[in-house]
């Protein structure tokens, strides 16, 4: 595997190897460690190469988040945000990354309602009232995200559309034959016909007769065949890694107890922050063209103060606004 512009830790929550993370977080000197932690990198293009059977696979992927601790919450890796907390309290809880979201808001963005937890517990009181790149705190996009879920589950999904059609029995939708229910009830319906057929309710040779009784011979005959068939055993996935599980409604209400009892002010964000963030969205959409170099020193990252400085230049927004003598 070969990335640029990310250090070890960037590597090892991007590909979820704990162990050897929790290796490096002992045995490095802690000094070294928390630098690398909070080291950003470039907001470029990465290129991942991985060797599966002799076939190379090259994945090309523009990189959004800055620090280990985004990449680990972005991939809903809850063992390795739990190891990274644990190490340090500040390994980039309010860091913005190239969207100008903090942790707690990617976490939050996905549901992953335990990491959410995690995070919420771990930061100071102004991330929970921090704005993201696009003025939204974690609480009001937590709501967003609710509302958007349960539209979809509440509306979406109840309507006639074309995907929740069974055509021809061949639909994806299309539901497991339950053996022990159908044992019950497929004899149930032969003895109802039967019935009807006794009362002169149902007479035969007409034509709903006959596609009654057509129907109980097809059901009949797939739960012979189901009877036949080798019940198949279910063996539980090994996962060297627990991801997150994403609950949308969980999450909502683990931050509306957080801001309820950790209130504070709003977290505005600043000018510099949504430039970066724009500049992010038209980079991923123009990443096929040809991009200006861009200059580096000679660990492969970016002098922060110097890009800082050049965003203010080119900014439309920081040059029509006037500052203060701190530059905001």
């Amino acid at each position: 595997m070969v990335m640029h512009r990310w250090n070890i830790f960037h590597i090892l929550c991007f590909v979820g190897h704990l162990e050897l993370l929790n290796h490096l977080l002992r045995r490095l000197p802690r000094e070294i460690t928390e630098g690398l932690l909070v080291r950003q990198s470039k907001d470029l293009q990465n290129t991942v190469s991985t060797h599966y059977h002799n076939v190379v696979n090259i994945t090309h992927f523009y990189v959004v988040d800055v620090q280990p601790l985004h990449i680990a919450v972005r991939k809903g890796r809850k063992q390795l945000v739990t190891s990274l907390l644990e190490f340090s309290k500040k390994c980039g809880l309010h860091v913005r990354n190239v969207d100008g979201s903090t942790p707690l808001h990617l976490a939050v963005q996905r549901g992953f309602v335990e990491i959410t937890r995690l995070l919420v517990e771990a930061s100071p009181t102004e991330c929970l009232h921090a704005e993201n790149g696009v003025g939204e705190t974690p609480l009001e996009m937590a709501t967003l995200q609710e509302l958007l879920w349960r539209t979809r589950t509440e509306y979406i999904t109840s309507a006639n559309t074309p995907l929740t059609l069974d055509i021809n029995g061949d639909s994806r939708t299309q539901k497991y034959f339950d053996l022990a229910k159908q044992e019950v009830e497929i004899p149930k319906l032969r003895a109802t016909l039967n019935q009807l057929l006794d009362d002169g309710r149902l007479k035969k040779g007409t034509k709903t007769t006959t596609e009654l009784l057509a129907f109980a011979v097809a059901m009949e005959a797939k739960l012979a065949t189901a009877r036949t068939k080798p019940v198949p055993e279910i063996i539980p996935k090994k996962e060297e890694i627990v991801s997150d599980k994403t609950d949308w409604k969980g999450t909502l209400e683990h931050m509306r107890k957080a801001v309820t009892a950790r209130p504070g002010l709003r977290n505005l964000v600043h000018l510099i922050d949504v430039q970066k963030s724009v500049d992010g969205d038209l980079r991923r959409v123009n990443k096929g063209k040809k991009r200006n170099p861009i200059r580096s020193d000679d660990d492969g990252f970016q002098p922060e103060e110097d890009v800082v400085e050049e965003q203010k230049r080119k900014s439309m927004i920081i040059n029509h606004v006037s500052f203060d003598a701190d530059g905001w």
